[in-house]
């Protein structure tokens, strides 16, 4: 690979999905990651998971970490992208949920991409499926800020590619947001003037919509998420958005606009 690549992966209670989808992802990728960073953000991990992380050990770097940061992702993730500036890397950071899987052409594809295009990002197709059924939806078109100001077209977690210089140049994830990570560093890389992209016309990913321990349904957690990012780019919405933000919140989790605005978290 002539540019290198990290994967990180923050995980939480979730061995069997660990041991089942996430790790051989990683390992049936036809371009390997010079580095896995796994950040465990809950419990030990179980003996059961040793073999499978004896797997990965022994055809790229592994490390695992404990979350240095604020309980949760964010932190998580904050936490493998330091330890891998400490070791000097300087490449790209590929991230992978504990529940969502990758196709074997993955890292290969987006590095390609991105290193054709001389881009800071790469952003490919990510199916998305719920209880078990593909939903339909198109490729991302383009990355525009008002797209994630109002909703999320197609740029979550599993399908972000990104120089981990980049990440440091916007302060790497928002440890104060419980959820919405994707949505916050989207509108945050795309209004960085040094920061450029590339999008990647292929599906190389899945994202398992409502597996359990998701903030994906009504919570307190997704509450204070909804509250909190409107807080920080509501000054960027105009009416269109501010419509849609609302009408996704009360759609998806069960929150009106009243609800949202109503008291601070």
């Amino acid at each position: 690979m002539k540019h290198a690549v990290a994967v990180v992966v923050a995980t939480r209670n979730r061995a069997d999905l660990l041991q089942q989808r996430t790790i051989p992802s990683i390992l049936h990728q036809t371009a390997l990651p010079s580095a896995v960073v796994i950040v465990n953000d809950g419990a030990p991990h179980p003996e059961a998971v040793r073999g499978v992380f004896a797997d990965l050990a022994g055809r790229t770097h592994l490390r695992l970490l404990d979350n240095a940061g604020t309980p949760g992702p964010a932190g998580a993730w904050n936490t493998g992208l330091q330890w891998l500036r400490d070791q000097g890397f300087g490449g790209f950071v590929a991230i992978l949920d504990d529940d969502d899987t990758w196709d074997p052409p993955h890292l290969a594809a987006n590095l390609r991409a991105a290193s054709a295009a001389s881009a800071d990002l790469a952003v490919s197709g990510l199916r998305l499926q719920v209880n078990g059924r593909l939903e339909p939806r198109p490729l991302l078109s383009r990355l525009a800020v008002t797209d994630f100001l109002g909703g999320n077209p197609g740029w979550q977690g599993s399908n972000t590619f990104v120089r981990l210089a980049a990440l440091g140049a916007i302060g790497g994830f928002d440890e104060q947001l419980p959820s919405m990570h994707d949505r916050d560093l989207a509108v945050r890389l795309l209004r960085h003037p040094g920061i450029s992209w590339v999008l990647v016309p292929e599906w190389t990913a899945t994202w398992f919509f409502g597996t359990p321990g998701c903030l994906t349904a009504r919570s307190e957690g997704k509450m204070v998420a909804l509250r909190r990012f409107l807080a920080k780019h509501q000054v960027l919405m105009g009416e269109e958005e501010r419509a849609a933000y609302f009408e996704r919140a009360q759609r998806l989790f069960g929150f009106t606009q009243a609800e949202i605005e109503c008291r601070p978290d």
